[in-house]
């Protein structure tokens, strides 16, 4: 004990020396002494910068960019954090915004930013989080999480830009929240011998709202459906010249209580390639003014 004391005083004392050397770094991780084990603490937002840009190392507490598990709780509608153009695409392992009870968090992607996730995407887990793609990309190896506490709320916007993700698309599993594209493109397509669905209002008092008016949404592979008010409510509506296609089946208000109200207007079209069932043993409204395909 008495050498592993010594190993931990030690560590500390270099850092401090490290501090005083450059006066220009803080502390670069914290050391935590765990039964003879040293941890290192997470990368987290500060936005000592000012400036609310992501690629700012400066912006991040160990004044270096994310790319492990990041969690950002910082940014408004009016002032998001802005994620700009880069040479290749950065890489994290998950991202959750609004992660934290009662938080904020609000990130902007514009042309030319590029991000990979090799697990979870999460908006508003816990508290209110917005994810805008303004242009750029996003691919997701897991599971595209929208809202998830019955106090959170979690809005995807997407104006252009692409999205690939291999998982599922959830909205309002709990609470409310919104799915809104108005352009760009979205694929969502097995991989890895994994399959995925899309669903909104999950539970009881959810509300999963999916609005489409512009781009092309494709949910593409071998056992995808969409759920559609499981045991809460789902409301969708495709608009202007909006293309949605499902390669599977539709599922609308599944369960006792449950509703779903459908509107398919202009010139958009929504597609499924499988059998549909509508109003399981819940209440569905259905809107059909434009192109609608419902296989039998």
């Amino acid at each position: 004990e008495s050498v592993t004391l010594v190993m931990v005083r030690f560590c500390f004392s270099f850092i401090a020396f490290s501090h005083l050397s450059t006066m220009k770094k803080k502390l670069a991780c914290s050391v935590l002494y765990l039964g003879g084990v040293l941890s290192l603490v997470a990368n987290t937002w500060t936005g000592a910068a000012g400036d609310r840009l992501w690629l700012n190392a400066d912006n991040w507490d160990d004044f270096a960019l994310p790319s492990g598990d990041v969690r950002l709780d910082a940014g408004t509608t009016e002032e998001p954090i802005v994620f700009g153009a880069v040479e290749e695409p950065l890489t994290l392992t998950s991202l959750s915004i609004a992660g934290g009870a009662e938080s904020v968090g609000v990130l902007r992607m514009d042309e030319g930013a590029a991000m990979k996730i090799g697990t979870t995407l999460q908006i508003g887990s816990i508290g209110n989080g917005v994810f805008l793609l303004n242009g750029g990309s996003i691919t997701v190896q897991k599971p595209i999480q929208i809202g998830g506490s019955a106090d959170s709320e979690g809005l995807f916007h997407l104006v252009s830009g692409t999205v690939l993700s291999s998982n599922n698309l959830e909205i309002a599993s709990s609470g409310t929240s919104t799915y809104r594209q108005e352009g760009g493109s979205v694929v969502f397509a097995d991989g890895a011998g994994q399959t995925h669905i899309t669903e909104m209002g999950e539970k009881a008092g959810a509300i999963g709202r999916f609005f489409v008016s512009g781009g092309t949404f494709n949910s593409a592979g071998t056992a995808v459906h969409l759920y559609a008010g499981r045991a809460g409510r789902a409301e969708i509506e495709i608009s202007g010249d909006a293309q949605v296609l499902f390669s599977r089946q539709l599922r609308a208000a599944e369960q006792e209580g449950s509703t779903c109200k459908i509107d398919v207007l202009d010139q958009s079209k929504l597609s499924f390639s499988r059998e549909s069932y509508i109003g399981i043993s819940g209440t569905a409204e259905l809107n059909f003014q434009s192109d609608v395909s419902l296989s039998r």
